[in-house]
């Protein structure tokens, strides 16, 4: 599990989800998990699955191939970030780390939320959405929580 000093800012927290996103566009699932505890039930394999199926886990075959079909590709997968073009613009203004709402956290265990928007798949901005808690880990540092990655 990584993590940062709890007085990290927030583009250090940014660094972070660069890095993790980096590992999903090697295709490297286990070693992303393993970069932060998550919620719920996820695996290597689910997470992979959720990319492939642009945001749902299990997508049909049928609704699949319409999505392949509008997007020209026959998979989908992560682009790399720190190849883009845009990359400043999308550390700077697509990964939102948000310190003030804690959305009924508890906040002796969390300190905010960040949202990742526009996680590039096959190269373009897509209108996946990928969400961490900003997890407390005793008093001095602090890691991500994976949440999810969904369609907004």
């Amino acid at each position: 599990m990584k993590t940062i000093p709890a007085t990290a800012t927030d583009d250090d927290i940014r660094e972070m989800v660069v890095e993790w996103s980096e590992l999903l566009a090697a295709e490297r699932y286990a070693e992303a998990l393993a970069m932060f505890p998550y919620a719920g039930a996820w695996t290597p394999e689910s997470l992979k699955s959720t990319i492939e199926g642009y945001g749902v886990i299990e997508l049909d075959h049928e609704s699949l191939a319409t999505l392949h079909e509008e997007f020209e590709t026959d998979r989908f997968t992560v682009t790399g970030l720190r190849e883009r073009n845009d990359f400043r613009e999308i550390f700077e203004k697509r990964i939102d780390v948000d310190r003030e709402g804690l959305y009924g956290l508890n906040p002796s265990e969390y300190a905010g939320m960040v949202h990742y928007d526009d996680l590039p798949i096959c190269g373009s901005r897509s209108d996946l959405t990928v969400r961490f808690h900003i997890k407390r880990i005793g008093v001095n540092e602090i890691t991500l929580e994976f949440l999810d990655l969904h369609v907004m």
